[in-house]
């Protein structure tokens, strides 16, 4: 990431004492992340500053967004974030379940399906719960018809009778699916479809009782991290 300047540092004479990752969404958004302070220089005004080098770099770059999580618990870093101009999107909660076997009904497409998986999308509890916004590779952004297009051609929007969603691989062991419709059944078809690849299988779902009890219907538990992340976004 140093070397694809994706980090951005700030100093306090020779000493680095803030960083702050700065990575791109699919839809053009720069994500913001691995946010770390030295303990003894916070409440100082680096983050800040880091966050206003990014929205500069966003401004150069042409992107119309900046967006990050942070835990609902992390009050300091909520503050933060709603002092620098982010608004409050959604609350997710990480869940994850083992894999089971099965091919989960479901196939990769590449065409037509994904404009009717998006208009079903629409459509959805998930989508009013999250305000329009899924989890994909490390980010959350607001899906379009033409982004699922560019996730079907690379093979992770997976299409049923019952079910959607998008499947990629995630940390080591670990599988992601974010779900685009079909309820629990499309929560149980992500364990299998992902059981080729053994490992445990993650969804990041909307913060919604209701949600959440059909997740643990299907076998999914609270993950060890990101029970609670709240998403923000401000415009660059």
């Amino acid at each position: 990431m140093v070397r694809a300047r994706q980090i951005l540092v700030a100093r306090a004479g020779r000493r680095l004492v803030s960083m702050l990752g700065v990575t791109r969404c699919l839809d053009g958004a720069l994500w913001l992340g691995q946010a770390r302070t030295h303990p003894d220089f916070r409440r100082r005004g680096y983050a800040r500053m880091l966050v206003e080098a990014a929205r500069s770099r966003a401004a150069r770059k042409g992107s119309l967004a900046l967006r990050l999580w942070v835990s609902a618990r992390n009050m300091a870093s909520r503050r933060l974030a709603e002092s620098a101009g982010f608004r409050r999107v959604a609350v997710f909660s990480r869940w994850v379940a083992g894999t089971v076997a099965g091919t989960g009904g479901v196939t990769a497409v590449r065409q037509a399906e994904d404009v009717d998986a998006f208009r079903r999308w629409r459509r959805s509890a998930l989508c009013r719960a999250g305000n329009g916004y899924l989890a994909y590779r490390w980010h959350f952004l607001p899906p379009t018809a033409a982004l699922l297009r560019q996730m079907a051609r690379r093979g992770e929007l997976l299409v049923g009778p019952k079910a959607a969603f998008i499947l990629w691989a995630g940390e080591p062991g670990v599988t992601y699916a974010s779900v685009l419709w079909g309820g629990i059944a499309a929560l149980r078809a992500a364990r299998r479809a992902a059981a080729t690849r053994g490992g445990t299988v993650a969804v990041f779902l909307p913060y919604d009782r209701r949600l959440l009890a059909r997740a643990r219907r299907a076998g999914y538990r609270p993950g060890t991290w990101g029970r609670r992340a709240v998403l923000y976004e401000r415009s660059a």
